[in-house]
């Protein structure tokens, strides 16, 4: 069986998610911060649980719970967990053990592995200010950023902050951002959730497939 957690149970598991907190999102939506929607196969004391977010969906606990595996690849046929405007799922997993499962939950589909790097800054070496362009400035992606007058914000960067956070107010609370710009224009910048606890958080390389779902 598979059951969908209300977001009051979220604590029960993140221990099951703890290793996979260096892919910030998953820690986000567990800390409320991003939206998304998390399965288990029991709502009381989850042991295997399933993650669906804006950056993808994670895999946690014990792999080899069959009966939630194939619970999981029905609902996830049936479009029960997400809209038909879903085309592909991108996959990170912990523990190893759900490589091999991977084949029952996306059933008839194959996973499709990509190979991901995960880096960790220990130390600065690289002087960034020093070496932004000439005409260009990093501004905080800020309301007053975002309502200067004159300014051209791509529209892609707007549609992050409504996918990755469900609107520009709660990307504002929750979220930060930079972004270089000129006078005129802002151009492409890249944020993640402003929770202290959960940019704290780091762990092993990323392991992350994926599948075209019809």
């Amino acid at each position: 069986m598979i059951y969908e957690l209300n977001k009051a149970g979220y604590e029960k598991v993140h221990p099951l998610f703890r290793a996979l907190e260096y892919h910030l999102t998953s820690a986000a939506v567990l800390d409320g911060n991003a939206p998304g929607k998390v399965f288990v196969d029991d709502p009381a004391t989850p042991q295997t649980a399933f993650m669906f977010s804006p950056e993808g969906c994670y895999l946690a606990g014990n792999p080899a719970n069959d009966a939630f595996n194939r619970a999981l690849n029905e609902a996830i046929f049936a479009r029960e967990i997400f809209g038909k405007e879903v085309h592909a799922l991108f996959f990170v997993y912990h523990p190893e053990g759900w490589q091999e499962q991977l084949a029952i939950v996306l059933d008839p589909r194959l996973p499709i592995e990509m190979g991901r790097r995960h880096y960790i800054c220990r130390k600065l070496k690289y002087g960034w200010r020093a070496n932004v362009p000439a005409g260009f400035t990093a501004h905080h992606v800020d309301e007053a950023l975002l309502n200067r007058p004159g300014l051209k914000i791509p529209d892609h960067m707007h549609g992050w902050m409504e996918n990755n956070w469900g609107s520009t107010t709660d990307f504002l609370q929750r979220g930060f951002g930079f972004s270089p710009s000129t006078m005129r224009r802002s151009c492409p910048g890249h944020w993640q959730t402003a929770s202290a606890g959960t940019l704290a958080r780091s762990a092993s390389t990323q392991q992350r497939l994926s599948d075209g779902v019809g």
